[in-house]
């Protein structure tokens, strides 16, 4: 990429969304805006040219993250509300298995909703653990899924959520983030 691409693409869909009234929706903006501590320089610039133009919009701009803590400093004076969506509760874990679940994937007697809806899990993990029990079922030729296959789906979730957040906070105890390149030939 040339010098200053980046920064010209950036303000190229800025300067389009403003000149059509757009709304601008950055989906995991943490990926874009993160924190420039222990960034270089490159990356640095990048992400003050996201700046640069956050402030300067006029428009609407929506940013989403799961992971808040991780954004750059300065984006907070950038921002003009802070809406946090909880964790669903019972009844509403409950509505989203009900939901999710599909109506010809073939379950088990043993398998009883409510139950599921006990672990508080979010929408994406409750739609995770799905995809996960099924895929695990139909590896193992079972005609039904099975409450088994959800548990373990679940507690494969749980363990991962628990092995990123202790890598988190190791980072931030540290104050050394580990990246790693990926290069292939």
């Amino acid at each position: 990429q040339e010098p200053g691409a980046f920064e010209r693409n950036v303000e190229e869909a800025f300067e389009k969304a403003k000149e059509k009234n757009q709304v601008l929706f950055f989906d995991e903006c943490d990926g874009l805006i993160q924190s420039r501590q222990g960034a270089g320089p490159i990356m640095s610039g990048h992400i003050n040219s996201l700046l640069t133009n956050i402030e300067k919009y006029e428009g609407i701009l929506i940013l989403s993250t799961n992971r808040i803590g991780t954004l750059d400093e300065a984006l907070e004076r950038r921002i003009s509300l802070i809406l946090e969506f909880a964790r669903p509760n019972l009844e509403l874990r409950m509505q989203i298995w009900k939901k999710l679940l599909p109506k010809k994937m073939p379950l088990h007697k043993d398998v009883i909703v409510d139950q599921l809806a006990e672990y508080e899990l979010t929408g994406g993990q409750i739609k995770n653990a799905i995809l996960n029990a099924a895929r695990h079922a139909v590896s193992e030729d079972q005609k039904e899924v099975t409450k088994d296959n959800f548990i373990n789906a679940i507690f494969r979730i749980i363990e991962a959520v628990n092995a990123f957040k202790k890598r988190e906070e190791l980072s931030h105890q540290s104050g050394y983030t580990r990246t790693i390149d990926y290069k292939y030939k």
